[in-house]
Formats: structure tokens, C-alpha cells, sequence
């Protein structure tokens, strides 16, 4: 199952670049450094993420990640596969609708664990000047029947540096842990 996802989300990366239209807002690949803070553990897992989107056409969107982080004695690798749907009130306001599966895969070096579940977001985007922001709620549902649901929130913002790259801050937060993503952007 990995190495299915793994080739949908390369091939979801690289194409994104070939195929390329004029709603850069939602077309872009992403490099990012990753810090997960956590108020229960003591460790704070570091590592780098890749991330794209590429719209289908003015309402449809795919979405394409991989973010490996970690500590000295425990590795994560986390990969995120989705579909959206958005639609433009005015450049201001663009609510969408995000479905995400996402598979981990954590080990140590006795032990190795898979976990697989699905994020569904709801939330804004926009822009203003040369920040883009976007904002909303997400449903972290596991795949195992007895698995408890939760929601938790996101925000992000960008700063235009010029037309073909960004730079900026986003925050997953879900259960006393942030996921924080400080990144930059190419857009296509």
C-alpha cells in the first residue's frame, strides 16, 4: 500500500509543473522545515516536508504531500494524498472543502507502526495585497472502527515575494500538539 501512495504522490508532484494554468493561488510545489511541538511528550520532532496543489479547473483541485520528522529515536514518515473543491466568491473569499487520506508510518528501532486515516477540511482562502491566507477546520477521522474522531484547526499565511515565489508560516493544530510548517513556495 506505501509504495501505491508513494507513486501517486510523486507522479501527482511532478506533473502538477507540466500542467500548469493561470489560478497560481492554488498551483504550487512547496518545501518546507517541520516542527511538532507536543504539550504530553518531551521530544519535539524536526524534519522537511513537500507539498503541492494543482488545480483541475476553476473548482477542482488535487493536493500531494510528504513530510518525513523525527527525533533521535523515533522516525515518522507521513504521506498525504487529496482532492478539493473550491469556489471563488472574489479574491478575498474562496471557501473549499479538502478530502485528504494520509498514511504514517513510524519506527524506532525495534518497532515499526502504520496508521492510516482521513482529514476532512472545511475552511476560507484569500489574498490581500501580497498575503494569501487560508483558514479552517479539520476532521481527523481514523480508519479503525474503534479509533476516537477529533477536529482541530489550521491557519496559514504567505507573503508574495514576487510572482513565482512565497514564503510563510502554517500551523496544523489538533490535541495539545501544533505542527508548524515554514515554507516556500513556487507557483505555476
Amino acid at each position: 500500500m506505501k509504495s501505491i501512495v508513494t507513486t501517486i504522490v510523486l507522479a501527482v508532484l511532478f506533473l502538477n509543473s507540466a500542467f500548469s494554468n493561470e489560478s497560481s493561488h492554488w498551483n504550487y510545489l512547496e518545501v518546507s522545515r517541520i516542527i511538532l511541538q507536543s504539550d504530553t511528550s518531551g521530544e519535539n520532532p524536526e524534519g522537511f516536508g513537500i507539498d503541492s496543489k494543482y488545480t483541475l479547473n476553476e473548482m477542482v483541485y488535487l493536493t500531494a504531500a510528504y513530510q518525513q520528522y523525527g527525533t533521535s529515536s523515533n522516525d515518522i514518515d507521513r504521506i498525504l494524498v487529496g482532492f478539493g473543491a473550491k469556489y471563488t466568491v472574489n479574491e478575498n473569499v474562496t471557501p473549499f472543502a479538502q478530502f485528504t487520506y494520509v498514511d504514517i508510518e513510524s519506527s524506532t528501532s525495534s518497532l515499526s507502526v502504520g496508521i492510516n486515516y482521513w482529514i476532512i477540511g472545511l475552511g476560507v482562502a484569500g489574498e490581500f495585497e501580497k498575503i494569501s491566507y487560508k483558514a479552517g477546520l479539520n476532521r481527523y477521522v481514523e480508519s479503525s472502527l474503534n479509533a476516537a474522531d477529533d477536529t482541530g484547526f489550521f491557519i496559514e499565511a504567505y507573503y508574495s515575494i514576487n510572482n513565482e515565489f512565497s514564503a510563510g508560516l502554517e500551523v496544523e493544530s489538533i490535541d495539545n500538539k501544533e505542527l508548524y510548517n515554514i515554507a516556500i513556495r513556487y507557483h505555476f
